[in-house]
């Protein structure tokens, strides 16, 4: 199965920071003043699950617009029963997996590689990195309000495997917020929502996705998930593994990177994005927001 950006955008929209719906997430790089600006940064990780899932797009629910208003909510209701049942199907899918990487924490993986990388971006002084469970914008809110940082990076993300079992997806939305007098008077625009946490208040923003597959891929749901479960969930572990590092990474050359005109050989998904990076791992491409999505050639 290909994935093509367009899907990669619909699901990473019910990512937006702070749940609001506003622009879509894209690039914003951050000016030189709000760099000298930062007196100390802390990293937030919003992930709200705690195991992985299987993603299951909805029923359509279209099915009886045109029946009048009974028919629109009977076709409603049969696809939330749909949505229902295949959602069912899929957690029962995804338990061998789920099993087989118990003892694997993602988020204590991902906090100590948003730690070690950003902070070596010098002008963001890193003071701690913390992971967040409860992903409500009020909340999210209060880690920026509550911070005693003059500046709070907000790192949403979710980790999924698509429909039928083959792809992981790693997708995150990265905004930087300030949470000082100096730095708020550098923002760009105000958000008319009135959430702290509204895209439109960061003075950085964008956002990235990994993507792998698993060895063997085929379009039989429960042959992908047990490939992913092999020997104690090894493919999946290590995938999850990488897509920690290579997203910290993403994050914190992205933070440096002033050159959002950057060109490269058209990908060749049908999207608008250009192929920057090609190595033997894995490709990166940039997309016309700026969103940066890296492919894994292999688990390893």
């Amino acid at each position: 199965m290909r994935f093509g950006f367009a899907s990669a955008a619909a699901l990473s929209s019910v990512l937006a920071l702070g749940a609001c719906a506003t622009v879509t997430p894209q690039h914003v790089p951050i000016g030189a003043k709000a760099q000298a600006a930062i007196p100390s940064t802390e990293i937030v990780a919003p992930i709200k699950q705690s195991e992985i899932y299987v993603y299951v797009p909805p029923a359509n629910a279209n099915a009886g617009a045109g029946f009048g208003l009974v028919g629109v909510l009977v076709a409603v209701s049969v696809a939330a029963t749909v949505d229902s049942v295949r959602q069912g199907h899929a957690e029962e899918a995804v338990k061998p997996l789920r099993n087989a990487i118990l003892d694997f924490n993602f988020d204590d993986t991902f906090r100590a590689e948003l730690k070690r990388s950003v902070s070596q971006v010098g002008w963001m002084h890193v003071d701690d990195a913390r992971i967040m469970k409860d992903v409500l914008p009020a909340n999210i809110d209060g880690a920026i309000t509550g911070s005693k940082d003059g500046a709070v990076l907000i790192v949403v993300t979710d980790y999924h495997l698509s429909t039928d079992g083959a792809q992981l997806y790693v997708v995150t939305n990265a905004a930087l917020y300030p949470n000082s007098d100096a730095l708020k008077a550098l923002q760009a625009g105000k958000a008319e929502t009135g959430l702290k946490s509204d895209p439109a208040n960061a003075l950085y923003r964008n956002a990235f996705m990994y993507q792998a597959r698993v060895p063997g891929a085929s379009g039989d749901r429960n042959a992908n998930i047990a490939g992913w479960s092999a020997n104690g969930g090894e493919a999946m572990r290590k995938a999850l593994k990488e897509a920690a590092v290579r997203i910290a990474d993403l994050v914190q050359a992205d933070l440096q990177d002033q050159e959002t005109g950057k060109t490269g050989p058209a990908a060749n998904d049908g999207s608008d994005g250009q192929i920057i990076a090609n190595e033997e791992a894995g490709q990166l491409v940039r997309h016309g927001d700026g969103t940066l999505v890296y492919t894994a050639k292999s688990v390893h």
